[in-house]
């Protein structure tokens, strides 16, 4: 994903393995800036960028990800906790079909 603002929080915090997931990630942020015309999460700097992720996504904590403290950014990063998902909630605002926002909040 080459759009610095589509990267998922897997390669912000320093995984070199690139998958599905990572992919499906940066298909998500592009579906939902088609949808509503702009990025859902558009921080200015990599810990603004995954602030805005943990935001509306919920935290990056070892009991959601177990094996996050493994990638070599984690512990360099200032991380918020005891965020829970709110994606769902935050672009019902913005997108009206319920397949849509289930499509999005996957």
């Amino acid at each position: 994903v080459t759009i610095w603002y589509h990267r998922p929080p897997e390669l912000r915090l320093g995984e070199r393995n690139n998958g599905p997931a990572i992919d499906m990630w940066g298909v998500g942020c592009i579906f939902a800036k088609m949808r509503i015309r702009w990025p859902i999460m558009h921080g200015e700097i990599e810990q603004h960028q995954l602030q805005l992720i943990s935001s509306l996504c919920s935290s990056i904590e070892l009991s959601l990800w177990p094996s996050v403290d493994s990638l070599l950014l984690y512990n360099k990063m200032n991380l918020l906790g005891g965020e829970y998902r709110k994606l769902y909630d935050h672009m019902k605002n913005y997108i009206k079909e319920p397949s849509a926002l289930h499509l999005i909040d996957q």
